[in-house]
């Protein structure tokens, strides 16, 4: 907005709008009348109540019931893989296979991942570690003597 149209407008709302005075002498009176306002409006606030039929309130906590019982039914923990492997056993069993579970492989296979994975950590921590040196060598050798 340019500051000629501001002026004017501003100018032409003080003119509409005029400023009320008070004398210096009778500031406490001014208070008092603006604080008795203030307290004791002219129109007290109604209240308002709020009230829902019978059927709608049991709706509506019937509603907050099943929303609730969902979420549980959905979040609950993933079973630890102990269980997963008594349910595999269970269901072999009524199969007809052997029930007996061969531990010496599953422990192989533990330990060939373990050391896959330890591998691949190495591998990362050398090649961070290279890394690390040749940026070293690099600022050594352009580092103004």
């Amino acid at each position: 907005m340019r500051a000629e149209l501001w002026d004017s407008w501003l100018r032409s709302w003080l003119t509409q709008h005029r400023v009320r005075e008070i004398p210096a002498s009778s500031c406490s009176g001014y208070t008092q009348e603006v604080m008795a306002r203030i307290r004791h409006p002219a129109h007290a606030p109604a209240l308002v109540r709020f009230r829902l039929p019978e059927w709608q309130a049991a709706f509506t906590v019937g509603a907050a019931l099943a929303c609730a019982l969902l979420v549980l039914l959905v979040n609950r923990p993933p079973a630890p893989l102990t269980t997963h492997i008594e349910q595999e056993r269970l269901i072999l069993a009524d199969a007809g296979k052997p029930q007996k579970l061969n531990t010496s492989e599953l422990v192989e296979q533990l330990r060939e991942t373990d050391q896959f994975i330890l591998a691949k950590t190495i591998e990362d921590v050398a090649a961070e570690d290279l890394l690390n040196e040749l940026k070293q060598l690099d600022e050594e050798r352009f580092t103004p003597s």
